[in-house]
């Protein structure tokens, strides 16, 4: 637990993943004569707006890959960040064409390669599960990022902000330009916006131009919240229309209250366990939980079995995230690192020495720049 760990984020990664998850499980519903029987009645008029508890992780990212960007070198950055994304997904992806082959689905052998690739929407490749779509929109997230680092441009961010947020609000109105989509998720740019924009004001650097582009990027958020209220309640209401950007006004209130350090929330191993989990939870409770309580809800009533399924995703969660996420993500570190360590020492050795018994500027700052990746990624582990 480091002294600059934000613990009202992980707090708000729980509470976002049990809402995706609550959403899932219970805004369901049979059809009887052609009329919709809610399965959960009683849940459903809250839970059916936990779908929003993704904007918050949006803005989480956004908060903190700027954070984690500032003090790494591009290959750092990237290497840690598909560390992050990579091994548990594949892991995910898996289970879930495993569950499929059980339950009698079909899953042909080049979607599940593409899907392990995370590219597969560029290839037009269906997800495996359909809550896969918003690690897209991370990865393109990160991307951007590591291009930032590559070019040197990550701290200008009075000039890409603006940028960014430009482009989005074009692209809202008018569609232009059309290959912003391909690099960026424009429909949820704006939380990837707000997030760094929280950032910049939990470390005090604020003026009058990040709190408009701050008023800017929450007014899209707004906006696109009422629109993509169909993606998620078939037939919304007016009240449905409502409440959405109510719910993201709350989170943006919340973010603000925490960059401002008005929120403080004491760190325990306990608190950092469950946040942890939140990631394997998020990839593998929607299309596998659905399948457990398919089987389980003929055996007992529908909340017993809500129960049931909910407890089981949980545990095999914590399952892939020690005895799977821990062993292989340190070995997969670990060899990119090392490669990166064994490249750096072969370039090293190609460079004359100019300088006598002393090493050349050049040496000294890769070997420099090298061993802080090195020793960053074995702190990381």
């Amino acid at each position: 637990m480091g002294k600059n760990h934000i613990y009202e984020f992980d707090v708000l990664r729980i509470i976002g993943a049990l809402s995706v998850l609550m959403y899932h499980y219970t805004f369901r519903c049979t059809f009887v004569d052609g009329t919709r029987v809610p399965m959960f009645p009683a849940m459903e008029i809250l839970t059916k707006y936990g779908y929003l508890g993704i904007t918050a992780f949006f803005m989480i990212s956004g908060f903190v890959i700027l954070y984690s960007a500032l003090d790494k070198t591009s290959i750092h950055f990237i290497v840690s960040r598909m560390d992050r994304l990579y091994p548990i997904y594949w892991i995910a992806v898996s289970l879930t064409v495993l569950s499929d082959v059980v339950s009698g689905e079909s899953c042909t052998l080049y979607t599940y390669l593409m899907n392990l690739t995370m590219l597969n929407d560029y290839f037009n490749v269906p997800d495996v599960d359909r809550v896969y779509w918003t690690l897209h929109a991370e990865l393109k997230f990160y991307f951007c990022v590591f291009m930032l680092i590559l070019t040197g441009q990550v701290k200008r961010y009075h000039v890409w902000i603006p940028l960014w947020l430009a482009l989005t609000v074009c692209y809202l109105l008018s569609g232009q330009p059309f290959f912003l989509a391909w690099f960026v998720n424009p429909f949820y740019s704006s939380y990837f916006i707000s997030g760094i924009l929280f950032y910049l004001i939990y470390t005090g650097e604020t003026g009058w131009g990040h709190y408009t582009y701050l008023f800017l990027s929450c007014s899209v958020s707004v906006f696109t919240s009422i629109g993509q209220v169909e993606e998620f309640i078939p037939v919304p209401s007016l009240q449905d229309r409502a409440v959405a950007p109510i719910v993201v006004l709350l989170i943006y209130a919340l973010f603000y209250l925490i960059s401002k350090r008005k929120i403080s929330i004491g760190g325990s191993r306990i608190l950092l366990l469950l946040s942890s989990l939140t990631y394997p939870l998020f990839l593998l409770h929607d299309k596998i939980g659905k399948a457990l309580f398919d089987r389980l809800s003929p055996l007992a009533d529908t909340y017993t079995a809500l129960m049931a399924v909910v407890l089981l995703i949980a545990a095999l969660s914590f399952c892939v995230h020690k005895c799977a996420e821990q062993w292989y993500a340190f070995r997969w570190r670990r060899l990119v690192f090392s490669l990166l360590w064994a490249r750096s020492i072969r370039e090293i050795g190609k460079m004359p020495d100019v300088s006598g018994d002393h090493v050349p500027a050049v040496q000294e700052d890769l070997l420099e720049s090298t061993a802080k990746v090195v020793s960053t990624g074995a702190k990381n582990t």
